[in-house]
């Protein structure tokens, strides 16, 4: 029973990285302008010039891990590869989402009292002051 468990989510984590890989790969020029954006939040743009040759390393090894657990060669190894990068992307994705969901923005009273009125005004600069 575990080792038929074991191997039906090597199958299915295997085909979710090659389908992951090969979508991205599709467009690698977008995928490419995505890890530009990602550069920025990390004040890391001196990397602008290699993003494309970046996101097709990331899509090849992605498919070629993704590969390698399907038909199980090194599984371990693989799998600690696999979860490396899972790490990566989603710490690049969630550190993205950070910054531009969470960042306070900074508006003048004026620009509210335009909007809102003078009552709202106060309140909104009180909750921008809390941020």
């Amino acid at each position: 029973m575990k080792t038929k468990l074991i191997w039906v989510c090597r199958i299915l984590v295997g085909l979710l990285f090659i389908f992951s890989g090969l979508i991205k790969i599709n467009d690698p020029l977008g995928f490419s302008y995505k890890l530009q954006e990602y550069f920025e939040v990390f004040h890391i743009e001196f990397l602008n010039g290699l993003a494309l040759f970046i996101a097709i390393i990331l899509c090849t090894l992605e498919i070629v891990l993704g590969f390698a657990l399907l038909i199980g060669v090194r599984a371990v190894k693989v799998s600690w590869g696999l979860l490396l990068l899972i790490i990566f992307l989603a710490s690049l994705l969630f550190i993205r989402l950070g910054s531009k969901w969470f960042k306070p923005a900074v508006v003048s009273a004026m620009q509210f009292r335009l909007h809102l009125g003078s009552r709202s005004a106060r309140i909104w600069r009180c909750s921008l002051w809390c941020w």
